[in-house]
């Protein structure tokens, strides 16, 4: 008899977990990405839809015509949407779809996709489920990009009420962050805090569990997220959109790593982004979100003052575009050797672009870029 109990109180627990995570995955719903997001870079709305296509479509039916046309999951996935008669009909015909247009990410490699590029509203609204649900924190790990060589990873914590610190525990397979597989932090307060991951050689998943305060999160990376454009329907007779050139200006920056503005007094002058406090020596990271009227080969050049060679690594939308750029000194650090210098020419999408500039070590000073149309 006491065994008896002990098998229904092991069930009746692992019920209960599973329950708890299904509701905690409901909260992914404030993940979905936006029509802007998703046409920039349509792998986010394949990988969003792989997962919660049954939850895209009960939030469908709740909406009404307008708030479906503010939606990326109608803009793009309306058809099967009209064709379906429920959630599970809607999941059938998405996934044939996604295996038409050749998408082959798993379950938790697609989760870990669409977490990329997150607003922090949709951060916000997320945390915010997840504490209703769990009545606890909430603890999530995001990486826009991966590498073969190092990237950068943020684990954010949401603290439950009433808790002021934390240890953070992170575990990572197929790689290392610090030279370990497994390090604790002691966090303070709401805290985001960023890693860099120095993956093996082997061409496995990179799996990452963050856990703090019983509450955990993991991370299950390709090793390679791969782009993806949406489909488009041909028009006849539409004239070619024009090309503009582009400023983007180096204070606009989100997303950062060990960066600010100006430096100490803003003696490098109020718009250059330079390493921040405590101006020591460390990885520095910054990205930057921007539109353009019509995709292309477009010329980037980029103003920056550098006394010493300092080459950073430029990403676009998550490929790596320029292995070295900004390598050439300019004679010196203040806004009297700023230069504008070409760095290479690139392929811009229209509509949403992300440009990621990083560096192992401090940056050079950095004031704009510019992207020049070339014919």
């Amino acid at each position: 008899m006491p065994c008896n109990r002990v098998a229904i109180a092991t069930l009746l627990l692992a019920v209960s977990v599973k329950v708890l995570a299904q509701n905690v995955g409901q909260c992914d719903a404030a993940l979905a990405p936006t029509i802007e997001k998703a046409a920039s870079d349509y792998a986010l709305a394949q990988s969003y839809m792989y997962v919660n296509a049954a939850l895209e479509y009960d939030k469908l039916k709740r909406s009404s015509a307008e708030e479906r046309g503010t939606s990326a999951s109608y803009k793009f996935f309306g058809a099967e949407y009209n064709e379906s008669k429920s959630s599970s009909e809607f999941q059938e015909k998405i996934r044939d779809r996604l295996k038409r247009e050749n998408f082959s990410m798993s379950e938790s490699e697609s989760r870990s996709s669409y977490r990329r590029y997150l607003s922090g509203p949709q951060l916000s609204a997320w945390s915010s489920c997840v504490q209703s649900v769990t009545r606890g924190g909430a603890v999530i790990l995001l990486a826009e990009s991966v590498s073969s060589s190092a990237f950068p990873i943020r684990v954010r914590w949401y603290p439950p009420a009433g808790v002021g610190t934390g240890t953070l525990v992170i575990r990572i397979r197929n790689g290392t962050i610090d030279d370990t597989n497994h390090l604790q932090v002691q966090l303070q307060g709401a805290t985001e805090k960023a890693f860099i991951v120095e993956p093996d050689t082997s061409t496995r998943q990179i799996v990452l569990t963050a856990e703090i305060m019983g509450t955990a999160d993991t991370l299950a990376l390709p090793r390679a997220f791969p782009p993806a454009e949406p489909p488009k329907p041909s028009v006849i007779g539409a004239k070619p959109k024009t090309r503009m050139q582009i400023t983007v200006p180096a204070a606009d920056f989100v997303r950062p790593l060990n960066v600010a503005l100006g430096g100490p007094n803003n003696t490098y002058g109020a718009d250059v982004l330079l390493n921040g406090p405590p101006y020591n020596d460390r990885p520095n990271r910054a990205e930057f979100e921007f539109n353009a009227s019509a995709g292309g080969t477009y010329l980037l050049k980029v103003e920056y003052a550098a006394a010493d060679a300092r080459p950073v690594r430029i990403l676009l939308n998550g490929e790596v575009v320029i292995a070295e750029a900004l390598g050439s000194p300019t004679g010196c650090w203040t806004t009297d050797c700023q230069r504008v210098l070409n760095q290479g020419r690139l392929t811009l999408r229209e509509g949403l672009n992300v440009l990621r500039v990083e560096r192992g070590s401090v940056f050079p000073h950095i004031r704009k870029f510019v992207f020049e149309p070339m014919d």
